[in-house]
């Protein structure tokens, strides 16, 4: 393999790429704060979006190819017209960095996650967040859509690839996936004395029983057996989880750094070691 030409323009290293639909265009995101716009039969960029105030960690085009989005150590994520090289919206909530984006197929929903280990929905039309998606104990490494846009898998530190369903409905309860969900959750209560109901603020939904002293004595009787839940997560890093979420696959010891949907909807995982 040959280098066929070089593009430069770009000052300090460069953390993503991708291009655009059409093939023919593609934007890279950067340490140097910005990212920018190229054209395949051009060296040296064609826009440069300015306005990050630290590095620009992602970046993805908009299906329609005239908007591009990024993510950023900065916390924000922000939407950038192609033709002007202008920000038209910045999208505020994330309480650490911005690691990865995603666009629905229909352009009409973008996803983005990163070091605070939740999954923010936005409705790119209004700029409103539409859910916050919290079950991750680890950094979100990576995120892809169905192709109808309905489903969201995302790839964590935390050695997980979870699906999540984006448009839920009063019918949910049917689907499969999620009634399997329900089953487990029913099994794990049921053979885990210590599993406590969590309502949406986080909040224990019962009363805690016992003594301090009591409790010393049952963790130095039972040890290490009631520091983990039943699929073997440590029980201090377990969260709330979203309603929205479908299904999780943990790897046998490794974080998942990238996951994708093929056209036939099937999901591919990337980790370091052994999945």
């Amino acid at each position: 393999m040959t280098n066929v030409v070089c593009y430069r323009g770009h000052n300090y290293p460069i953390w993503d790429v991708s291009f655009a639909p059409q093939g023919f265009y593609f934007a890279t995101a950067s340490h140097d704060r910005t990212a920018r716009l190229w054209s395949c039969d051009h060296i040296y960029a064609l826009r440069i979006f300015a306005g990050h105030l630290s590095d620009v960690n992602c970046v993805r085009f908009h299906p329609n190819a005239k908007y591009v989005v990024t993510g950023s150590c900065d916390k924000t994520v922000r939407l950038w017209d192609v033709q002007r090289g202008s920000c038209v919206r910045v999208f505020t909530g994330h309480t650490g960095s911005v690691d990865t984006v995603a666009i629905s197929p229909d352009g009409r929903i973008m996803a983005s996650a990163g070091e605070d280990q939740t999954v923010n929905v936005w409705d790119l039309g209004s700029g409103r967040r539409m859910e916050s998606l919290t079950g991750h104990t680890g950094s979100v490494y990576s995120l892809a859509f169905s192709q109808e846009g309905t489903l969201l898998l995302s790839g964590s530190a935390d050695e997980t690839v979870r699906a999540w369903d984006i448009k839920r409905t009063s019918t949910a309860s049917d689907h499969p996936i999620i009634a399997q969900r329900q089953s487990e959750q029913e099994q794990s209560k049921a053979t885990d004395p210590d599993a406590m109901d969590v309502d949406s603020d986080g909040k224990s939904a019962g009363n805690i029983a016992g003594s301090p002293g009591k409790d010393k004595a049952d963790t130095a009787t039972n040890g290490d057996s009631k520091k983990r839940d039943a699929a073997g997560i440590w029980k201090s890093k377990r969260v709330a989880e979203s309603d929205a979420l479908l299904k999780t696959w943990r790897t046998k010891s490794t974080p998942v750094y990238n996951v994708t949907m093929t056209k036939r909807n099937l999901g591919i995982a990337i980790g370091a070691f052994t999945l």
